[in-house]
Formats: C-alpha cells, sequence, structure tokens
C-alpha cells in the first residue's frame, strides 16, 4: 500500500506526520487490500481520503477534492474510525451534514472495503448547493440524506425506518453540541446501534476550549462528553470507552491526538 502525506509530497515534515502514519496504518487494516494505493491529504486538522489509486498529478486533485469537500476533522478521528475495524460497520448515521464532506468520507471508505455500505446524513438545514454537490457526487447512491432537527420525533422515525433487517448500524453525532442536545440525540439514536456497534459523542474538546479566543465559558460543563458520560450512568447496555491503543506507532506520540474525548459509547454484545 502506498500511503502519500500532503507533508512529504510537497517536500517538508509537519509535527501531524506521525500521527497521520499511524491514522495511515490503521486506514490499511480497515481496508485489508494491500493492493489498493490511497492518498491521504493533510493540512491539520483537515484530512480526507479518496479511494482510487494514486497517479500523476494527484497532489494537485488532492487539493482540489479537499477544497471542494471539506472535512475539519483531525486526521486520527477520521481516518481511524477505529470502529471500522470491529464490529465492520456497513450503515453509518451521521447527524451533522455541513459541507457533506465526512459523508463522502465514509461512503469512500466502504466502497474501498465493498461491502455494500451505505451512510444516512441528517440536518436541520442541508443547503441547496450542498444537496446539489454531494447529490451529483459519484459516491450519491450509497448516501441519503434526511433534513430537519436531529431530535425531532418525525424525523428519529424517518431515520429508524431506513434502516434495513440486517445491517449493522454505527451512528455519529456530529450536529448542535449542547449537552442537552447531545443527551437527546443519545436517547433517541441510541437504540438503533448493533450490539457491539458505537454511538459517538463527537467534539467534547470544546470542554478545554471555555477560556481561549472564540470559547465560551459555558463550555467546560455544557458539552458533548459530559452528555455521553451522564448516558452511560444512565444506561448500563452502553460502556463508555477510549479508542484502543495504536496500531501502529514509531513516534514519540503517546496519546490519541482527538477532538472526541470520552466520545465512544458501545452497545454492549
Amino acid at each position: 500500500m502506498k500511503l502519500v502525506t500532503h507533508a512529504n509530497a510537497v517536500g517538508g515534515l509537519s509535527r501531524w506526520t506521525e500521527a497521520t502514519l499511524q491514522a495511515g496504518a490503521v486506514g490499511a487494516k480497515i481496508l485489508d487490500r494491500p493492493d489498493t494505493a490511497f492518498s491521504l491529504a493533510v493540512d491539520f486538522p483537515r484530512a480526507a481520503i479518496v479511494y482510487r489509486r494514486v497517479e500523476p498529478g494527484d497532489l494537485k486533485n488532492l487539493s482540489d477534492w479537499r477544497r471542494q469537500w471539506p472535512d475539519p476533522k483531525v486526521c486520527a478521528d477520521t481516518v481511524a474510525r477505529y470502529a471500522l475495524i470491529d464490529p465492520r460497520p456497513n450503515l453509518i448515521v451521521e447527524t451533522g451534514v455541513a459541507h457533506g464532506g465526512s459523508l463522502i468520507f465514509y461512503a469512500s471508505l466502504f466502497k474501498m472495503m465493498g461491502n455494500g455500505g451505505r451512510v444516512i446524513g441528517v440536518d436541520i438545514e442541508v443547503r441547496p448547493h450542498n444537496r446539489a454537490a454531494i447529490e451529483a457526487h459519484e459516491l450519491s447512491p450509497a448516501i441519503s440524506l434526511v433534513e430537519g432537527s436531529s431530535i425531532d420525533p418525525t424525523i428519529v422515525e424517518r431515520v429508524r425506518s431506513m434502516i434495513k433487517p440486517g445491517e449493522k448500524v454505527l451512528v455519529l453525532l456530529d450536529s448542535n453540541h449542547t449537552r442537552a442536545h447531545v443527551a437527546a440525540e443519545l436517547e433517541a439514536y441510541a437504540p438503533m446501534v448493533t450490539a457491539g456497534s458505537y454511538i459517538v459523542a463527537t467534539d467534547g474538546l470544546m470542554q478545554y476550549l471555555h477560556d481561549v479566543p472564540r470559547g465560551k465559558p459555558e463550555w467546560k460543563d455544557d458539552n458533548p462528553t459530559a452528555a455521553a458520560r451522564e448516558f452511560a450512568a444512565r444506561h448500563g447496555e452502553f460502556e463508555l470507552q477510549e479508542p484502543p491503543p495504536f496500531v501502529f506507532n514509531e513516534g514519540e506520540v503517546r496519546e490519541h491526538i482527538t477532538h472526541w474525548p470520552g466520545a465512544w459509547l458501545m452497545r454492549r454484545p
């Protein structure tokens, strides 16, 4: 497998290269296809995978792709997606669509995995230009968009009705990050999660950013991590976990670089 990092391709190493390589190793394990080359374009904190082989001139193509499909997540969060290794879900439900970059990303992973996986994206407003771009993408057959509040009972039931018998479901909560909203999402979507899979309350990093420029003091307590911790205390069928150890690490980074501390809730088998 050929791994091309943006930092290496332009002739310079960034301080995020180690995390990129760790993420790439996990990506190789997810795909389980050593004959497949994939490209990782990294410009922290954005990352994206393209599911095709690396070709000459791809650096420019990757840059163009990233401008069209921005996905502002740390590469270790985005590429690793440790839950894709085990239990290998084939349906991801994500609340919060924004530009649609992560929906395209997950669909591309499923295509590489060859498991016929698909993605459902829920957002209170799917902006027309974003919808048009997503629906025009070659991976659009694997993507369904649901417009409306993620905690509206009608929307929740609509999503539930779209899940097919036998599908392995992973849920990612990435919309409104207030404690109350995430708590409501957890109650609504947790029943959809397959045993052994996860519901993930993303972006708990905001609890550490309450005192920085553009931060808000209430973030210290009003955040997704708090909601996930409280949910786990109420629901014994879920276990709050941290990501597993790195599958590859020859550098000095020992802790996961993540926007999602205290995010992973696994439904007990």
